[in-house]
């Protein structure tokens, strides 16, 4: 039997959170925002486990949100950033991040939801993230790049 290849990310990170935060723009972090980084941070570190941080990798993010009136884009600023202090991926927001990234199509989990998630798809190879994405067109319609 032909084996094939299937493109998966070579990592996965789930975080969960009672809101997804989303980091203010002035120097003053109120301290339910501050905890709820400083949440997602350490999830992201537990499970990358000390791996070597990844330079310039291709990202696909999927949120799972409570209320779709949110900024997406600043939460995943703020998820960006959680994942360069937590040593998964190399740079931050403020750096120049040359690999590709994809937003999800935001799956709205309802009001009564407990909890908020974060998935994020992390890809080295660039060339295996253009084939998943070739391989899952049907599920990434309504998909918006945001580099």
């Amino acid at each position: 039997m032909e084996k094939t290849e299937t493109h998966e990310p070579e990592a996965v990170i789930h975080l969960s959170t009672v809101r997804l935060p989303v980091k203010p723009s002035g120097p003053k972090v109120p301290g339910d925002v501050k905890a709820s980084i400083e949440s997602i941070t350490w999830q992201a570190r537990a499970q990358w486990a000390g791996a070597r941080p990844m330079e310039n990798p291709a990202v696909a993010y999927e949120l799972h949100l409570r209320d779709l009136r949110r900024d997406p884009d600043e939460i995943l600023r703020t998820i960006q950033d959680a994942l360069c202090d937590a040593g998964v991926i190399k740079g931050g927001v403020s750096e120049k991040h040359r690999g590709p990234q994809i937003k999800l199509p935001i799956v709205h989990i309802g009001s009564r939801a407990l909890l908020e998630e974060a998935h994020v798809y992390l890809w080295r190879d660039w060339v295996s993230f253009a084939l998943w994405m070739q391989a899952n067109s049907e599920r990434l319609k309504g998909v918006v790049r945001t580099k």
